[in-house]
């Protein structure tokens, strides 16, 4: 998902968010083509598994969208956990209804 005035994913400027704030990455690798939660996190997971590693991920998300994205994470067989960051009070209502909808659906 790209953001309107964005020039990079959202998953990327998150990352990027992170490692400014001193979250020491050891590995980054830019996602790119994902459309959706699940496709960004199937793509994530094969480079996760193509490092041989017993990897385990965080991932760092909306607080409205922490629960399905940990859904989506246990379907695709992501190993990990959906960490929510604040969202604006403004945008929380429909935000919410659409990730209510979404999971129910």
């Amino acid at each position: 998902m790209s953001l309107p005035n964005a020039t990079r994913p959202f998953p990327n400027l998150g990352r990027a968010c992170l490692v400014g704030t001193g979250v020491r990455a050891v590995r980054r690798e830019e996602t790119r083509g994902s459309r959706t939660t699940e496709e960004n996190l199937r793509f994530n997971k094969a480079t996760m598994e193509r490092t041989g590693t017993d990897y385990r991920c965080v991932i760092v998300t909306n607080d409205f969208h922490a629960f399905r994205a940990a859904l989506l994470a246990r379907a695709t067989g992501v190993r990990g956990h959906a960490l929510g960051s604040p969202t604006d009070a403004c945008f929380r209502p429909s935000a919410t209804i659409r990730e209510f909808v979404a999971v129910i659906l």
